[in-house]
């Protein structure tokens, strides 16, 4: 699911106990690879997504891990680029089971949608094409708070500054 720079900007994230970071990326296609797995049997009236609770359990841990590691490493830690990327993968992940769950919710009283965390964490790793495909998947734009701050992290992580200030 990795290329050869994403792998080794993924093995830059801090380990953790039991878990090396030569690791995450397998852990994350693993992951990846439920997921579908488990949609193409919903969308073909098969099993239920009950199976998938350990990958979604192991995926919120990662990814709430891997941010707060983000948020506390210094700015030019060399395991904060890594550390970035491992959250987004996490949260983009989540977002999309979300998705298919029907659990989807851009912003509410206590969380922000996976999908705005994955954008914003893939901007702090530099990785910019996966900014972009996250924003790509927070929904069209309406007129409500949540919609403008969907807009506004599409353009950030787009790298359309002017749209902003529309």
């Amino acid at each position: 699911m990795f290329d050869g720079p994403t792998r080794k900007l993924i093995e830059q994230a801090p380990e953790l106990e039991g878990l090396p970071p030569e690791a995450l990326a397998e852990v994350l296609s693993r992951a990846f690879t439920q997921l579908v797995a488990t949609r193409l049997a919903l969308a073909t009236g098969g099993t239920d997504d009950q199976a998938l609770t350990p990958t979604l359990d192991r995926l919120r841990a990662l990814a709430n891990t891997y941010d707060a590691l983000t948020c506390l490493l210094p700015t030019d830690s060399p395991n904060r680029a890594g550390a970035a990327f491992v959250a987004g993968t996490a949260y983009l992940l989540l977002h999309r089971a979300s998705a298919y769950r029907k659990e989807s919710t851009l912003l509410s009283r206590s969380q922000i949608s996976p999908a705005v965390s994955a954008g914003l964490l893939f901007l702090i790793a530099g990785a910019l094409p996966d900014a972009a495909a996250a924003a790509g998947e927070l929904g069209e734009v309406g007129r409500s708070i949540v919609d403008i701050l969907a807009h506004s992290v599409r353009a950030l992580a787009k790298g359309r500054l002017a749209s902003l200030w529309k």
